[in-house]
């Protein structure tokens, strides 16, 4: 899985299983590698991106409104539940994610 050629300004970097998300300084996203899931497709006009993370099929994305976007889970946009605002950092594992919200509590 070779990195995109021109890929600059990176602030930071997730590897899922087979895919890897890179979180450019502009706030924009960029994924490649195997996209079987869709993992790799990140969704349009997602702007303002702090943080980001890769699960096994799928991928996520902190928002600087402190919001999560999820996308893939086999070819489907993952549902966030609508009250996780404040979230401060996010985590995927193959098949979960966690996030840490701003109170100290883990969901």
């Amino acid at each position: 899985m070779d990195v995109p050629d021109g890929l600059k300004e990176v602030t930071a970097f997730a590897a899922g299983r087979n895919h890897s998300l890179a979180l450019k300084s502009d706030g924009k996203v960029v994924a490649w590698g195997l996209n079987n899931s869709g993992q790799a497709d990140v969704p349009d006009g997602l702007l303002s991106v702090t943080a980001v993370a890769a699960g096994g099929f799928h991928s996520l994305a902190l928002k600087s409104d402190s919001t999560v976007v999820a996308w893939s889970f086999y070819g489907q946009a993952a549902d966030v539940p609508e009250n996780l605002g404040s979230v401060m950092s996010v985590s995927a594992g193959g098949y979960n994610n966690l996030a840490l919200k701003s109170h100290g509590k883990v969901y």
